[in-house]
């Protein structure tokens, strides 16, 4: 789970730093977790269809923004933000393993599953 982790965050790093990353998504985040943090109020300015201020959840529901934020106002960033959005898309593997465990898969097979979840290319490219 450290190596899928800490792989993907220096891709996405990369992607991001070479402007070859989605820079929309990630500056209204930003902007959003900004927001909470300085104010408690998710507020964003990138909606392409506003061009005033408009309250997030007004777009998308998301009140898990709040947990992200405490983390997030540690170091603001996107290198905080691209830590949080990789270690929470990875630590999907621990619920799955149990999951599989309980299934009735072997400690091997379990962790098997957890490996090709960690290492698919549709999770690698969902922590971008």
């Amino acid at each position: 789970m450290f190596l899928q982790c800490a792989l993907v965050y220096v891709y996405a790093l990369t992607r991001i730093y070479t402007f070859n990353g989605d820079t929309h998504d990630i500056g209204s985040y930003l902007q959003v977790l900004d927001s909470i943090t300085h104010s408690g109020i998710p507020e964003s300015t990138l909606h392409p269809d506003h061009f005033n201020t408009f309250h997030w959840f007004g777009f998308h529901f998301t009140p898990l923004l709040y947990l992200v934020a405490a983390p997030y106002s540690l170091a603001p960033g996107i290198p905080m933000l691209m830590a949080i959005h990789t270690v929470l898309i990875a630590s999907a593997a621990i619920p799955l393993y149990f999951a599989a465990h309980k299934l009735g898969l072997k400690a091997w097979g379990a962790c098997t599953a957890a490996v090709v979840y960690l290492f698919n290319p549709i999770t690698i490219n969902a922590g971008i």
